[in-house]
C-alpha cells in the first residue's frame, strides 16, 4: 500500500480569486479550475483505494467529511480519477467555504437552472475539507475494495457518506488502511 495526502489550499486561494462558481466546461474559469485539479491530482497513482475528504490532519477526533473507494476495474474508476473527478463535479463545496453556503448554491442553482440542486447539496455536505487523504492498493480485488471502504465507512462514520452498507468483519487490508489513514492525521 502507498499513501499520500492533497493539500486543498490551493483550490481554495483560486476559489478567493474567483469568488462564483465556475460553470460550463466553455467557460474560462471553469477550464482554469479543471487544469488546476489535474495538476494537483497529477502524482496520485492510477490504482484502486480509498480516499478521505478530511477537515483537519491534525484533529484525530474530526470524524472525516466522506470516504469513497476506487476499484480500477478501467481508468475512470482509478484513484486519481475519482478524486479528480470529484473535486471537478463537486467543487460548489469549496466555493461554499469562500462566498457562503447560500451564495454558492445560487450561483450553482442559476447556472444550471436548478438541475442539479440535489447534487449541489450533497456536495456542500463536503464543505470545509483542507486534505484528501488517499490510500493506493494495486494488489486489491474490486470485492476487497468494497468490502473495505464499508469497513472504513462503520468504523470512522464520515458525515457526508449517505450510505451506510452492512457491516463486515475487520479485514487485514481495513486495518492497514484505517492505520495509515490514522498516522496521515497525525
Amino acid at each position: 500500500m502507498k499513501a499520500g495526502f492533497l493539500d486543498t489550499s490551493e483550490i481554495l486561494k483560486f476559489a478567493k480569486d474567483h469568488t462564483t462558481v465556475p460553470c460550463g466546461r466553455n467557460n474560462e474559469e471553469f477550464r482554469q479550475y479543471s487544469k488546476l485539479c489535474d495538476t494537483i491530482t497529477a502524482y496520485i497513482p492510477e490504482t484502486s483505494g480509498w480516499y478521505f475528504w478530511i477537515s483537519s490532519k491534525d484533529d484525530r477526533s474530526t470524524k472525516p467529511l466522506y470516504i469513497g473507494k476506487a476499484d480500477q476495474t478501467s481508468k475512470k474508476n482509478s484513484l486519481r480519477y475519482r478524486i479528480n473527478y470529484e473535486l471537478k463535479t463537486e467543487r460548489i463545496c469549496f466555493w461554499a467555504e469562500v462566498v457562503g453556503v447560500e451564495k454558492a448554491f445560487d450561483d450553482h442553482h442559476e447556472f444550471f437552472r436548478g438541475r442539479y440542486d440535489k447534487k449541489s447539496k450533497r456536495a456542500l455536505s463536503k464543505a470545509g475539507t483542507k486534505f484528501i487523504i488517499w490510500i493506493s492498493d494495486p494488489d486489491v480485488t474490486p470485492s476487497e475494495v468494497r468490502e473495505v471502504e464499508c469497513i472504513l465507512i462503520n468504523r470512522h462514520q464520515p458525515t457526508a457518506n449517505v450510505q451506510r452498507a452492512r457491516q463486515s468483519r475487520a479485514s487485514e487490508k481495513s486495518e492497514s488502511a484505517s492505520a495509515i489513514f490514522q498516522k496521515y492525521r497525525e
